[in-house]
């Protein structure tokens, strides 16, 4: 009887053992949203009620029923988590534009403010090519009902807003307290995306390609020029919108360009390798 009782709670919880934590148990939890792409959606904590596991599961999120919410912990000792405190992965790398986030339980009004909302919240970008910690933006969200956008493009540069994205990670750094409980909530997310690359190049790229021959220096096997640089990235980033839309020459001269300093070499490792993936079979090849 208890071998059955045991192989039963198992398959409620789905695998995952539930652990406590002060004011409540808590699951971790993995689900896939059958959206178009299809969304994994990852929960570092869940709050497991007792009468029903995935009451607060985070499917809630996707439900469009604000009378739900995705409940969890927010630990203010620990904030950051490096896997996220949710994380949502997409079946196929997309072009993100905006998410939707309805903040808070908001079933009711009281609910809303005798629970706990989401006050600071930081999204990174996992690009195509990989993650990299630096490229994460943070945002304050106000505080009542309704729904609020927040943009998956403004801060963060426009040399990642070129690339897909495989996955976002969000942690939440600062809460609005609850007048009576300790459990933070959001009802709902939606997101947004671009069919296809949003950017406009500064200059042709014969222009482009002009300015670049009159100013790189020769660097080994490859090439430098620290105007590349300047004035926001500007030129840099019309050489990769070239190169993604499939400008053989274009290609040819980013992959042999070898920038000076620490940091920019090891954003451009990030970015060939985004480059790479991006174009498949596209990618020119190289003539020997």
């Amino acid at each position: 009887m208890e071998k059955l009782f045991m192989s039963l709670i198992i398959m409620l919880l789905g695998f995952y053992v539930p652990f406590a934590m002060a004011d409540g148990v808590y699951k971790e939890e993995k689900v896939v949203i059958k959206s178009e792409p299809w969304i994994e959606a990852d929960s570092a904590r869940t709050l497991v009620d007792g009468s029903n596991i995935n009451r607060y599961s985070i499917r809630n999120l996707f439900d469009n029923d604000k009378t739900t919410a995705w409940v969890t912990k927010f630990d203010k000792e620990s904030p950051y988590l490096d896997g996220g405190l949710f994380k949502l992965t997409f079946k196929a790398p997309v072009f993100v534009k905006s998410i939707i986030i309805i903040n808070g339980y908001q079933k009711t009004e009281r609910l809303y403010y005798t629970n706990q909302r989401v006050k600071t919240l930081n999204i990174e970008k996992v690009l195509i090519g990989g993650r990299s910690l630096p490229l994460e933006n943070t945002v304050t969200l106000k505080d009542g009902m309704g729904a609020q956008a927040i943009s998956l493009r403004s801060g963060w540069t426009q040399s990642i807003n070129l690339f897909k994205t495989k996955a976002l990670i969000f942690n939440v750094l600062d809460i609005y307290a609850g007048s009576k409980y300790q459990d933070l909530c959001i009802s709902g997310i939606t997101v947004n995306y671009a069919e296809n690359i949003e950017y406009s190049p500064s200059v042709s790229w014969k222009e482009l390609q002009e300015v670049i021959d009159k100013n790189s220096v020769k660097k080994g096997n490859g090439w430098d020029w620290e105007g590349l640089t300047l004035n926001d990235y500007k030129y840099f980033n019309d050489l990769l919108y070239y190169v993604l839309v499939g400008n053989k020459d274009a290609y040819l001269l980013f992959s042999a360009y070898t920038p000076e300093g620490v940091a920019q070499s090891e954003a451009m490792t990030l970015y060939k390798k985004a480059v790479e993936e991006s174009l498949g079979d596209r990618r020119p090849i190289r003539e020997q």
